[in-house]
């Protein structure tokens, strides 16, 4: 079985935001990569990087560290060659992408694009 990609983008100047993005689940499903890259810092940050929230709490934090524009930062699981354990998210449960950018005075990301790596159900 494959991942299935879930995509999130922001053409925008984007600061620090908890989160950035947030959607209610309908099925279950377990993250396994995620992957980001930003093409455009605003105040001079040193890194972001993400955290994946279900129901309000963290389940991965600060991961796929990101420090030059146009270069992707990745989190990999095991299932896709990586390290980290998978994480199962519940069916209905409230997901979030949330933003850590580092560094710099009033820093912001632009042009951004964050892709969760899935497969269906927990595995």
């Amino acid at each position: 079985m494959y991942p299935v990609p879930l995509v999130f983008t922001a053409s925008a100047a984007v600061s620090a935001a908890d989160p950035v993005w947030e959607f209610t689940t309908p099925h279950g499903f377990t993250v396994v990569g995620l992957s980001l890259c930003g093409q455009s810092f605003g105040g001079a940050p040193t890194s972001w990087n993400i955290d994946v929230v279900d129901d309000g709490a963290d389940v991965i934090s600060a991961a796929a560290s990101h420090t030059a524009a146009g270069t992707p930062g990745v989190w990999k699981s095991k299932h896709v060659g990586g390290a980290a354990e998978p994480v199962v998210i519940a069916a209905g449960s409230v997901v979030g992408v949330a933003l850590n950018v580092v560094g710099g005075s009033s820093p912001t990301v632009s042009k951004l694009a964050v892709i969760m790596w899935t497969l269906p159900g927990a595995v």
